[in-house]
């Protein structure tokens, strides 16, 4: 992986025009879903139509090379992995697969043992959502445990205290007999 003028430019284009389009995209049909929010398909719409832009782009820079920013995997194409991997896993392939260039491009860096590592640590949309719900539940249990373990605590606290009561007032009726 090398650096270089050509690396800079790109990773420039990724987080000024990739990434913009990109992140609305995966924020509105993922992180909202994962909230349970309904996505505004109005953004959806305007971020696919601009990130259409963009592939055009790279559609005709990787017809020279094999990788964006030249000849040699670089950090210019790690960085497009983490939202292309949402994009992929939520169902927008054809914005890729629709330009074989970039397609190939995309093919290429997901066949790395190092790509297949990071993909394969991301759940599936469907699969956050269940874990999400199966983590709510574990709140709530704890929460009811908690709530309980409070007041049997509570309970505890006023026995003893009835407890103590009892035993002062016992003393205190032999101290005044003593007297």
């Amino acid at each position: 992986m090398y650096g270089g003028t050509d690396v800079d430019i790109w990773l420039e284009a990724e987080s000024q025009n990739y990434n913009p389009p990109a992140s609305k995209i995966v924020y509105e049909k993922v992180f909202k879903k994962w909230r349970g929010e309904s996505a505004d398909m109005d953004v959806v719409k305007r971020s696919v139509e601009e990130l259409e832009r963009v592939l055009d782009v790279y559609e005709k820079r990787l017809e020279t090379v094999p990788y964006i920013a030249g000849d040699e995997f670089s950090i210019a194409d790690i960085s497009h992995i983490p939202y292309t991997n949402l994009l992929l896993k939520c169902g927008y392939k054809s914005l890729y697969k629709d330009r074989p260039n970039v397609y190939r491009w995309l093919k290429r860096i997901i066949k790395r043992d190092s790509v297949q590592y990071i993909i394969n640590q991301t759940p599936d949309v469907e699969e956050k959502e269940v874990n999400i719900e199966k983590q709510e539940k574990d709140i709530s249990k704890r929460v009811d445990k908690l709530v309980l373990d409070k007041q049997l605590n509570m309970e505890f606290d006023m026995d003893k205290d009835k407890d103590k009561e009892g035993r002062e007032d016992k003393r205190n009726k032999r101290t005044n007999k003593v007297k």
